[in-house]
Parts: structure tokens; sequence; C-alpha cells
């Protein structure tokens, strides 16, 4: 939350609240009003607005409250752990693809410069393949 407060005095208010992951951080961040979260509701995000009457129906327990929110932030949490496991994958797969292909090109020949400009990988990357 700290990067994202840093950013938010920089964004006018308008930006950041059109912004549906920025709501979604002002949102849990500890810092924003019950009254800045119902401004937010009002945009009609529907995990927003499911959010907003769980939390209110909360506020009448405090255990209630706490419990919901540590449960969203870990949710939110596995998201991103999933999302950059995710490009994690994405981007092993692309090299893999480009090693195979940098192989299939100098079992047929082809120039290790050829084979370097068209893939992108480092000409001692492809000596090694």
């Amino acid at each position: 939350m700290p990067k994202f407060r840093e950013i938010k005095k920089y964004l006018n208010n308008k930006d950041i609240y059109l912004n549906k992951e920025y709501q979604y951080l002002i949102f849990i961040d500890n810092e924003t009003t019950h009254e800045e979260r119902k401004e937010i509701v009002k945009m009609g995000d529907e995990g927003l607005v499911a959010s907003m009457k769980k939390i209110e129906e909360a506020l009448q327990d405090p255990d209630a409250f706490d419990t919901y929110m540590t449960i969203k932030i870990e949710q939110m949490h596995q998201e991103n752990v999933m999302r950059e496991n995710l490009e994690k994958g994405m981007k092993k797969g692309i090299e893999k693809g480009k090693e195979e292909t940098a192989v299939k090109l100098k079992n047929k020949g082809i120039s290790l410069e050829i084979i370097a400009e068209t893939t992108g990988m480092p000409l001692s990357k492809i000596k090694k393949l």
C-alpha cells in the first residue's frame, strides 16, 4: 500500500476512481474512510458492491469485519501470486520456444547471426545450443 499511496498523490481523484484496480486498492486501504468506500461503490463494480454490503453487515460485529477483511486481502494476494506465476510461466515458455526454433534453424544450416537477429537471442547462447 505505501507505493500505491505515493502514486495516489500524483493522480487526480477522477483518474484513480475510474481505474478498477485503483478502486480495489483504495477500498482495501486501511486509510480509506467508510465514506470514501461508499463513493467507490457508487461506481457500480459488482465485487465492490458485494464487499460493501458485507462490510456494512460486519460493522455490527467488529470481529466479523476483521475476519472478512483478512479473507479479502488474502484472496487478492493469492490472485496476485497466481498472476505473477502465470507471467513467469509464459516468459519461460516463450524462451523455450525461441530456443527450440533456434536449434531447428541451426540444424538447417542458417547462420547464427540471422538466428540471433530473428529470435532476439544472444549469439553466445545460440552457439551453446
